[in-house]
C-alpha cells in the first residue's frame, strides 16, 4: 500500500496515493496518535475534540460525519444526507448495529 502521511494541524493522518486521484472520494487513515472512538473509558469531551481536530485536518465538516455501531453481520445500512451528524460527536445517536458504514473503527486504529 502506497500511502502518504499528511500533517495538518495537530492530527497526523494518511491517505492512499491511488485513491487521491479521485478528489470526490474523501478517505483517510487515522494515525492512531489520538483516540477518536467513544468508549466507557474515555472522556467524551476528549473524543469530541479529537474528532473536530481530525475533521479540520482532513478537510471535512464534523457535523456531516455519520458513524455506526459496527457488528459482524450481513446488515448494510444506506444513510441519507438528512442523517448527517449521527454519531459524530456522541455515541448515543450513531446508527445502530450494522456491518458497513461510511466511517468505521477497527481494533488496529484504521479508519475509512
Amino acid at each position: 500500500m502506497d500511502m502518504e502521511k499528511l500533517l495538518s494541524g495537530d492530527f497526523p493522518f494518511y491517505r492512499f496515493r491511488n485513491l487521491s486521484a479521485y478528489p470526490e472520494l474523501m478517505h483517510f487513515v487515522s494515525s492512531g496518535v489520538k483516540n477518536i472512538g467513544f468508549s466507557d473509558r474515555e472522556n467524551p469531551e476528549i473524543i469530541q475534540h479529537n474528532r473536530r481536530s481530525l475533521a479540520e485536518a482532513a478537510g471535512f465538516e464534523v457535523e456531516r460525519l455519520i458513524t455506526a455501531r459496527q457488528v459482524h453481520s450481513a446488515t448494510v445500512r444506506i444513510v441519507t444526507a438528512e442523517e448527517a451528524g449521527r454519531g459524530a460527536l456522541d455515541r448515543e445517536s450513531r446508527i445502530p448495529a450494522t456491518d458497513l458504514s461510511l466511517f468505521s473503527f477497527f481494533s488496529d486504529r484504521v479508519c475509512a
